[in-house]
């Protein structure tokens, strides 16, 4: 396996790698590998690796967006909570680059003929972002397996097998530290000349795949749900108090994400939404009152824990109608914010869908056209549920 400890082991970039997060350390080590070629000892799992591209019109620029050409993810993503996301993945990976770069010139390494460039460590982002597995205890020598932190990994023959969302968690690649090896169980019987499948993580929206793995499963096979995460700070503003209230739980609006499906919005949204549009007199008949930021301690999270459950549950129909015009309001400006109507989206995707797969751009289109499907389903499936539910307290 690599790993990070195999990467602050290793004689050649072992003191960079000191310098540099987990994340920093395994891209430099896998970067320092491929330099090293025939002579490396993961040379037969490099060369089943996709290759670095050597333009914006290489087939392999187009097969995970950390590679994508700008252009072509502004226009594929447009309107899409996907955009940002991989927008702040690019800066990571430019902040990774110059981190990898100046550790390297502080414990230089005489394999690495020149310093990574940027569009070296998102090539090597990419492949640690989609084939790394977090395994727990890895790296841990002690026998405390309640403790044992989960370690990425890069597992050559766990990373020949390719993922299906019919594969549970039986399916989900395990660390047996008495073996000291990985472990995975089929979810099925296979019969000979099966593809043999195991699942990267069960229950992962298209959205999340797309981003992380560089794939999205045809609609018509995958057992994934519409599930998209909002970030709160779409949700509106509101009283300091209550955003006092909700930062206290670690739900800062600056930071809390929202989880909407095609079914609707996730019970802990609809807790969040009832906070934020409390009034004040709402928040006090719950048990919280207005502090000053120096008082917050572990009795007032305590507190703010137990007010935050009572809102769990309806607290009044004008409580209830607030957060649901709340998010009502968001989903709808949300819905707007993309190019084509859903309903286009979907006949286009059907298409596509129909026509042989190919690598390049293709690749691209139709996978980031799955996810936006799924995204914009999961965003109109919460947007009806919330207008049912309006309809109901009418």
């Amino acid at each position: 396996m690599l790993t990070t400890r195999t990467a602050r082991e290793c004689p050649r970039v072992g003191a960079a790698c000191i310098c540099l997060t987990d994340w920093q350390a395994l891209v430099l080590k896998l970067l320092l590998e491929c330099a090293l070629g025939a002579s490396s000892s993961y040379a037969p799992y490099l060369a089943t690796l996709p290759v670095q591209p050597t333009g914006p019109q290489d087939e392999a620029a187009f097969m995970h967006p950390l590679l994508w050409p700008p252009s072509l993810a502004s226009s594929l993503l447009h309107g899409s909570f996907m955009l940002p996301k991989l927008r702040k993945s690019l800066e990571q990976c430019r902040d990774d680059a110059a981190c990898i770069r100046a550790a390297l010139s502080d414990h230089p390494c005489g394999e690495l003929a020149t310093l990574p460039s940027d569009e070296d460590v998102r090539w090597a982002a990419s492949m640690v972002l989609s084939r790394a597995f977090y395994l727990p205890g890895v790296d841990d020598d002690s026998d405390d397996a309640e403790n044992e932190s989960a370690v990425l990994a890069l597992v050559p023959w766990a990373d020949a097998l390719n993922h299906s969302s019919h594969a549970d968690e039986r399916s989900v690649l395990q660390y047996d530290p008495e073996e000291r090896c990985a472990v995975l169980f089929a979810h099925k019987c296979y019969a000979p000349g099966d593809q043999v499948f195991d699942s990267y993580s069960p229950g992962k929206a298209p959205v999340d795949t797309l981003l992380e793995y560089g794939f999205v499963e045809p609609r018509s096979t995958t057992a994934a749900v519409d599930r998209v995460d909002v970030p709160a700070s779409c949700l509106g503003a509101m009283p300091e108090s209550n955003e006092q209230l909700l930062s206290s739980v670690g739900l800062d609006p600056a930071t809390a994400i929202a989880s909407l499906s095609a079914d609707g919005p996730d019970p802990g949204v609809l807790a969040w939404l009832r906070v934020a549009s409390a009034t004040p007199e709402e928040l006090r008949t719950a048990g919280w009152s207005d502090l000053p930021s120096a008082d917050i301690n572990d009795r007032t999270r305590q507190v703010a824990y137990e007010v935050m459950g009572k809102f769990m549950a309806s607290q009044g129909s004008r409580n209830e109608s607030a957060a649901l015009q709340r998010l009502q309001l968001a989903l709808e400006t949300q819905c707007t914010a993309y190019s084509t109507e859903l309903e286009d989206d979907i006949a286009r995707l059907d298409v596509m869908e129909a026509q042989s797969w190919s690598p390049g751009r293709q690749h691209a289109e139709l996978t980031a056209l799955r996810a936006i499907v799924s995204e914009r389903t999961a965003l109109q499936g919460s947007l009806d549920a919330v207008i049912a539910a309006l309809r109901a307290q009418m």
